[in-house]
């Protein structure tokens, strides 16, 4: 037995060159999976070759590590073929590890046939050696370091997949992954070397092709192993590198030409004397061509005026940039549309120059400028005219904030109107202490009610304020409650407007309208009591005839009293006989009280027209009183009687009412109105007939409402007119029938003055009910509208 021993240099030496092999192989995989075709075939063929140089390298390394007391020498033609070996498993390996796809199934097929190639590549290296003896192996040990160069070729194999993915930068996973590949390669040679069996002997027979490995060809098998697997890395690092720089050089290109192609902006190159090199299809789109037409055409024909191009050539040559420059340019079919080119001189390699440059189209902006400009001009004047009319006309609009009532705006003719300086108001408190004291809380609480309910409700209602140099005057404020203008707080928006002097033609129109009505009346007034002072005078004249008779039955009587000699009894009997026939006393006994009584009905029914009359334009109190309204309405009905007694009969259902607080005579007046309109109604149904239609006046509690119903059998309001029934001066009446005030007035009594409601039902030819409703309580229209 010839025993050996390990030179531990030399076992580190090949450890380090077989971790080197390693991470070559794990670096070339990555390259070989990079590449395609003809490259690809030459980085397999580059790696094989420094991959199995490499284990090779170890391979022998690691046998001249192992020294033997006898000299050894190596068969070159056997070192050659173990080379061989090593690079054909090597390149098994890196094909299959460079695949897209690697299966568990085919890396065992891998594996097993670079396994036994390194196994092969290890025997054979080890038939290499010449030295006087020879050797022999241990089974176990032969099937050991064969397992163990499969398992080293399964570990590669996976690795060299898992990194054959190309990195920028150094990965520690691919080193530890060398590091565990290589010493499982270096591990299965020494186990191998482990099972062979050295002893003396002759000199091997085949001596003619073995040469001497000195320390020196030592050292130049490993330093040439490490240079060609540095060379190779390099190679792959450089080779890599380049790829890199040209993907992102095509890379860039590719997104420079999609931006080119995809931009919805026109983009384009030319000369400086106006040939198109080339544009987009979002150019030729902007002016009606085609991408080929484009360039067929010389940029001066897009402009819309030579001296346009001209113009823009001069400032781009002594700029070098004209961004956002605008300008118009003519399209196919020769309309000319705005455009914002950005364009740029670009100094080209061989000393010439083109134009490079971006154009959008900027018509729709352009256009949309012109009409926000007119918008913005008719805006100011509308303004302008708003704040005129604002400013000048006979009310003040006024704006206060909803939650601490300070003034926001006062329209300056506050002072004009009121005599208020409307500049001191604004910013501070609302100046309360300028309603009259009378209606100042009624005014407040219907403020805070209004802020109190959000915006988007209104109120009207109607007050006095107190002028700085004494009086007052009636105004009516219409209030809006909205959101501010910035959306930040509620505000109460108002308008006020001086009512005075229309309220006193109110009233005066009111009284024109009564004094109207009664002069209207006056005739049948006069003849219903024509009727009953007739027959009070027939009663009286007969009297005052019976009174004559009566005279003379009186005188005899007196005569038979002083006669000094009485005549007998029968004699003054027969006298008086006669004169009692001749004054018929027993006729004048039965009919003379008849007579009185006639008068007396007759005076009574005077009495009470001139009562009616009299309760009926009883002037009304400045303060509302408590009225029966019910004998007010037997009052009204007795002043109108002459206006229905000839067309339409009365019904009366009254039913017990409380009193009422309201004006007495306005409230008559508003009945009367509607009465006069039911007779005229009734009256065009029945006309030219004996037929009487019917009037039926109501009256009902409902809660704490009164309502008076006034139903009529007439011809109904027709539906195109019913909308109209309570404007002012509207009628449909004959001319001198009617001036269309009635149910204008009526309303504003009711509703304004009174705060109750004033509607109507109506059968259009089958008659017409109105239904006035007044509260009890008697509040104004401006409590009603809070």
């Amino acid at each position: 037995m010839l025993a050996g021993h390990y030179h531990a240099g030399l076992v580190a030496l090949s450890v380090a060159v077989a971790i080197t092999a390693s991470y070559a192989a794990l670096d070339l995989a990555g390259r070989v999976t990079a590449s395609a075709g003809r490259a690809r075939r030459l980085w397999l063929a580059v790696g094989a070759c420094s991959m199995g140089g490499g284990i090779w390298a170890m391979h022998y390394i690691g046998m001249l590590a192992f020294q033997l007391p006898v000299p050894v020498l190596y068969d070159l033609p056997t070192v050659g073929i173990s080379y061989a070996v090593a690079v054909l498993a090597s390149g098994l390996a890196l094909s299959v590890a460079s695949r897209d796809c690697l299966s568990y199934r085919a890396t065992s097929a891998a594996s097993l046939a670079m396994g036994l190639g390194i196994a092969a590549m290890h025997f054979i290296g080890m038939e290499a050696m010449r030295f006087a003896g020879g050797h022999a192996y241990h089974p176990w040990g032969v099937a050991a370091s064969v397992g163990l160069a499969i398992a080293a070729s399964f570990v590669a194999v996976r690795l060299s997949y898992h990194f054959r993915r190309e990195s920028r930068t150094f990965e520690l996973g691919k080193a530890a992954s060398a590091a565990t590949m290589g010493l499982a390669i270096a591990g299965m040679h020494y186990t191998g070397m482990a099972a062979a069996h050295f002893h003396g002997g002759p000199a091997h027979p085949s001596m003619h092709g073995a040469v001497d490995v000195t320390a020196l060809g030592t050292f130049g098998v490993t330093a040439l192993s490490l240079l060609a697997l540095a060379a190779t890395v390099l190679w792959a690092r450089v080779g890599r590198r380049l790829d890199w720089q040209a993907d992102a050089i095509r890379v860039s290109e590719q997104r420079y030409r999609e931006l080119f192609e995809r931009s919805l902006a026109g983009v384009y190159r030319s000369s400086l004397d106006g040939r198109l090199l080339d544009c987009n299809a979002a150019l030729a789109r902007m002016l009606g061509y085609r991408r080929d037409d484009v360039l067929k055409l010389a940029a001066v024909d897009l402009f819309a005026a030579v001296g346009d191009r001209e113009r823009w050539t001069e400032l781009l040559v002594e700029q070098r940039a004209l961004p956002q420059f605008e300008h118009r340019l003519r399209r196919r079919d020769g309309s000319l549309i705005w455009v914002i080119e950005s364009a740029s001189l670009v100094d080209l390699p061989d000393g010439g120059s083109v134009i490079e440059g971006t154009i959008v189209d900027i018509s729709a902006r352009r256009d949309a400028e012109r009409r926000l400009a007119e918008a913005t001009a008719t805006l100011t004047a509308s303004l302008e005219r708003y704040r005129t009319l604002v400013e000048t006309t006979n009310a003040v609009p006024w704006e206060v904030d909803a939650t601490n009532r300070l003034v926001r705006y006062m329209s300056p003719q506050a002072h004009r109107l009121f005599g208020y300086d409307a500049a001191t108001l604004v910013g501070h408190p609302f100046p309360w202490e300028v309603v009259h004291d009378d209606d100042r809380g009624r005014v407040q609480q219907q403020i805070a009610a209004l802020a109190g309910r959000g915006p988007g409700h209104h109120l009207e209602t109607e007050f006095r304020l107190k002028k700085p140099q004494g009086g007052s005057v009636l105004v009516r404020a219409v209030i809006t409650s909205a959101l501010a203008d910035d959306r930040s707080a509620m505000v109460l928006r108002g308008i006020t407007f001086d009512i005075t002097s229309q309220r006193q033609l109110e009233l005066d129109l009111q009284q024109a309208q009564k004094l109207e009505s009664v002069g209207r009346l006056a005739a049948g007034i006069a003849h219903e009591i024509n009727t009953p002072v007739q027959f009070v005078n027939d009663s009286l004249d007969f009297v005052r005839d019976g009174m004559k008779a009566l005279d003379g039955l009186i005188a005899t009587y007196r005569q038979l009293a002083t006669a000094d000699a009485p005549e007998s009894r029968a004699a003054t009997q027969a006298s008086v006989a006669a004169a009692e026939r001749a004054a018929d006393l027993d006729y004048l006994r039965e009919e003379v009280p008849k007579a009185i009584a006639l008068s007396l009905d007759g005076l009574a029914r005077v009495t009470r027209i001139v009562r009616s009359m009299k309760e009926f334009a009883h002037p009304d109190q400045a303060a509302m009183t408590a009225v029966d309204l019910n004998r007010a309405i037997e009052s009204t009905l007795v002043v109108a009687r002459h206006e229905y007694r000839y067309v339409a009969t009365v019904a009366l259902e009254l039913a017990d009412l409380p009193p009422v607080i309201c004006h007495a005579g306005e409230i008559n007046q508003a009945v009367l109105n509607v009465l006069v309109n039911a007779a005229h109604a009734i009256a065009d149904r029945v006309r030219g007939t004996s037929a009487l239609g019917r009037i039926t006046v109501r009256t009902r509690r409902e809660g704490d409402d009164v309502v008076i119903s006034i139903g009529d059998t007439g011809l109904g309001i027709p539906e195109a007119i019913q909308s109209k029934v309570f404007d002012p001066f509207f009628t449909t009446k004959d001319v001198g029938r009617g001036t269309g005030q009635g149910l204008a007035i009526a309303r504003a009594v009711v509703v304004e003055k009174h705060g109750g409601d004033l509607r109507f039902e109506t059968v259009p030819g089958d008659g017409t009910t109105f239904y006035l409703r007044l509260p009890l309580s008697g509040r104004g229209a401006a409590d009603a509208a809070a």
